[in-house]
């Protein structure tokens, strides 16, 4: 790591941090338990959408404005009510509800704060109004308190929350259920969990502990002072570096190191495509039977409505839509893996990581070049390196992108090029280098960071 400052000045001291992190892990529910899960997101999703609606009928109205703590105060009288909703809502511990409302009101805060930013910048986009959930839309739930409604205990030694042992997780109202504990909690640091989260994902369920927790770094006094000497700018240039996010060279590194893109979606077409024209080939059903149960209790139909007939799957179609939705989780976890290593060896190599503040939704919209943009991982790849560096005492720096292939790193001059231009030649300068690598410099050299310690060191020569 870097020293811009003498040996004698130097102190060594080791810096506890606060970070928070999130655990996730693997369940083994039983079947009794996979009724009670989806039973629960069924009617957390069912909750979900009375409660916006009761919102945006609010809102449309003009006649009164709902807030979380209406919904809140409202929950205890829903949930003792004499009808069915009342008696699937007292099958629900309290605060998963209460975090059902909690979510409602996020949806509609992040609505205004989206309207708001749309005004600010004059931008005609719609900022999307919250949505109903529609089924398996809404895969999760939280228990907002740890201790309260769910706690770990350790298969065979009691209430232990740190065990190498298989662990079983009681959740208030569905049960105790066996979770693969393959890492420990905390990672042998003090720790606190906050809450507890229920996911399911396609055919998986998945527990989420999110903790509270320090970690030790080691630094030495000095702005951006660390470890290792730097006396030069030839070694600032080896532990900082700039990075180009490309197609056909996925990381190209100012230090002229380079990494292909990964092509998970492209190994995986034939096989998606295979799976989803089985899927196009399975029958849906016509389900006509809740309106006949209508009409033979002597319940009036609109003769339109009568007509209508509800379309619902075929027992092989929910098995195929099963099939499709794996080939995605294997693309995805494919992506996240690459994603973690390439961030993992980042941040052990370098002190300084600087990458382009990429605007990847807009580039997205370009069709040719949409799906190698969202194979790349770009945004994956930036975050994770992003928060593993906060935690390692470095430092990741984001710059404004715009003509950093154009501009000559030797001498700033602008050349015209094409995409299929991949030598950089200068006419001023006679510079000759590949576009990638000169990108990559020049993302380097319009750091605010790496420019103060280059300054520092020029200072301590002179």
């Amino acid at each position: 790591m870097i020293q811009l400052i003498s040996d004698s000045e130097i102190v060594s001291i080791s810096q506890w941090k606060e970070i928070t992190k999130a655990y996730k892990f693997e369940m083994e529910p039983t079947k009794r338990h996979e009724v009670k899960l989806n039973q629960t997101i069924g009617t957390c999703r069912h909750l979900y959408n009375d409660l916006l609606d009761e919102r945006k009928k609010g809102w449309e109205n003009g006649e009164w404005s709902v807030q979380y703590n209406d919904q809140q105060n409202y929950l205890p009288t829903l949930r003792n009510a004499n009808n069915e909703s009342g008696k699937f809502l007292r099958e629900i511990y309290a605060q998963v509800l209460q975090n059902v409302a909690k979510r409602v009101d996020l949806a509609y805060q992040n609505y205004f704060r989206r309207v708001k930013n749309n005004n600010e910048s004059g931008k005609k986009e719609k900022p999307g109004h919250p949505r109903f959930k529609g089924y398996g839309r809404y895969d999760s739930f939280m228990f907002p308190q740890y201790g309260n409604g769910c706690h770990i205990l350790d298969g065979k030694n009691g209430n232990k929350e740190n065990s190498d042992e298989g662990s079983i997780i009681r959740l208030s109202k569905i049960g105790d259920i066996k979770f693969i504990k393959h890492r420990i909690i905390g990672n042998g640091y003090p720790f606190k969990i906050k809450t507890v989260t229920i996911k399911k994902e396609v055919d998986k369920w998945f527990v989420i502990f999110t903790v509270e927790t320090i970690v030790e770094i080691d630094i030495f006094v000095g702005k951006y002072a660390q470890k290792k000497e730097v006396n030069t700018i030839e070694e600032l240039d080896k532990v900082c570096v700039g990075i180009d996010m490309g197609l056909s060279n996925l990381i190209m590194l100012s230090t002229r190191q380079k990494m292909e893109p990964p092509k998970y979606l492209r190994e995986s077409e034939r096989k998606l495509a295979k799976e989803q024209r089985k899927l196009s080939r399975k029958k849906k059903y016509e389900k006509i039977v809740e309106i006949n149960k209508k009409i033979s209790a002597g319940v009036k139909i609109d003769k339109e409505i009568e007509k209508k007939k509800i379309k619902v799957n075929s027992k092989n179609r929910e098995k195929q839509i099963l099939k499709v939705k794996k080939v995605h989780r294997k693309i995805a976890n494919q992506r996240r893996n690459f994603s973690h290593n390439v961030s993992r060896l980042l941040v052990n190599t370098f002190d300084v990581i600087v990458f382009e503040e990429l605007s990847i939704q807009n580039m997205i919209k370009n069709h040719k070049l949409a799906k190698s943009i969202s194979d790349a991982s770009w945004y994956q790849i930036q975050m994770f390196t992003k928060y593993k560096a906060e935690w390692a005492g470095k430092i990741v720096d984001f710059v404004d992108p715009k003509r950093t292939s154009k501009e000559c790193s030797n001498c700033g001059n602008l050349e015209e090029m094409k995409l299929s231009d991949r030598i950089f030649l200068c006419s001023k300068c006679g510079l000759e280098i590949d576009r990638d690598i000169n990108a990559s410099i020049n993302i380097r050299n319009r750091s605010i960071v790496y420019q103060d310690l280059k300054r520092k060191i020029k200072l301590s020569i002179h």
